[in-house]
């Protein structure tokens, strides 16, 4: 199978080793959930 060979590609490659590994903090008072009074809060039909 063919490979693709182009200047920078170990740094594409292993790009996902270098960005920091933050999880995911919900926060209540950014959050939608299920009071559908929040100002920035869009429902899809």
């Amino acid at each position: 199978m063919p490979e693709l060979y182009f200047k920078g590609k170990e740094f594409v490659y292993n790009h996902h080793l270098t960005v920091p590994f933050r999880p995911l903090v919900p926060q209540p008072d950014k959050s939608c959930g299920s009071d559908s009074s929040a100002p920035n809060c869009r429902t899809t039909p």
